[in-house]
């Protein structure tokens, strides 16, 4: 009788032994930001030999994007800032089963959109950025040739040809932040036109006669009367006529001619030659 107490007692002692102990884990996040639109990563942290795991995510609901819900290491994203919780059921070597959780809180990430356009093509000329974005609190112009700018909308001056780059960084909640880059090349262009027809007779229209130019660098003009007599020059790009003479008086409607050397900032050279019809 005693043997058998003493078997019973051993066989109870075995059992308790061999229980399983269930193993513990816990839910590391490994990137520091929750944003919308970002993959957000999580790894499993333990002591113990785990050999499975399984993942889940409640709610669904806006989860957009997941990776192997079998691994040790899980990439989500969402699309809204639906609150979650993020469950890992996992087992050991011996068999015995665990689970660990986390919540997840998320913010809105921003959303970069801008326009870009010239006011004219080629150099120079200026880029009108407006901006377009999203679910930001503040906006930086990052620019590829000088510093940025923090203005809602900019209009930027380029008067070299080049490769050039415009980056929109908006900034949300929490560090969430987003961007837009615009890539661009400008090349070296000009042109001249001389108009052939100039109207000073107060009115308000058409007062002043001037040469239409884009990217020229330098230029020389002169004005003859039919007799070949010099009535007005002028030596820089900007330089016009208003129908006067160098003396101040005003010229009597007719043909004139003008002779116009210009240089681009193409290298283009520019020997043009014109009449204009001045009529008041």
């Amino acid at each position: 009788m005693r043997n058998l107490y003493y078997l019973i007692l051993f066989s109870a002692f075995s059992m308790g032994a061999l229980a399983q102990v269930a193993p513990t884990a816990t839910i590391v996040k490994t990137n520091s930001l929750s944003c919308t639109q970002t993959s957000i990563n999580y790894s499993v942290a333990s002591a113990a030999n785990i050999v499975s795991y399984t993942w889940a995510v409640q709610p669904t609901k806006d989860l957009v994007a997941f990776t192997d819900l079998n691994n040790d290491k899980i990439s989500l994203t969402f699309s809204s800032t639906v609150h979650h919780t993020i469950y890992i059921s996992f087992t050991d070597e011996s068999g015995a089963n665990g689970k660990a959780t986390a919540p997840l809180t998320l913010y809105q990430k921003p959303k970069s959109s801008f326009n870009a356009s010239f006011l004219s093509s080629g150099v120079p000329t200026d880029l009108v950025l407006t901006n377009y974005s999203t679910n930001y609190t503040k906006n930086f112009w990052s620019f590829s040739d000088s510093q940025g700018d923090s203005a809602l909308n900019v209009t930027k001056s380029y008067t070299t040809s080049g490769t050039y780059s415009v980056t929109l960084l908006t900034f949300g909640e929490k560090g969430c932040v987003d961007s837009a880059i615009y890539d661009f090349v400008l090349e070296k262009t000009s042109s001249l036109i001389l108009p052939t027809i100039f109207t000073p007779n107060g009115d308000g229209a058409n007062e002043i006669y001037k040469p239409i130019s884009k990217g020229i660098t330098s230029l020389k003009a002169f004005v003859y009367n039919r007799y070949g007599v010099l009535i007005t020059s002028w030596t820089t790009v900007n330089g016009l006529w208003d129908g006067h003479s160098y003396s101040g008086e005003e010229c009597d409607d007719g043909v004139y001619f003008i002779v116009v050397e210009a240089t681009g900032n193409d290298g283009q050279t520019y020997k043009l030659n014109s009449t204009i019809t001045l009529a008041r």
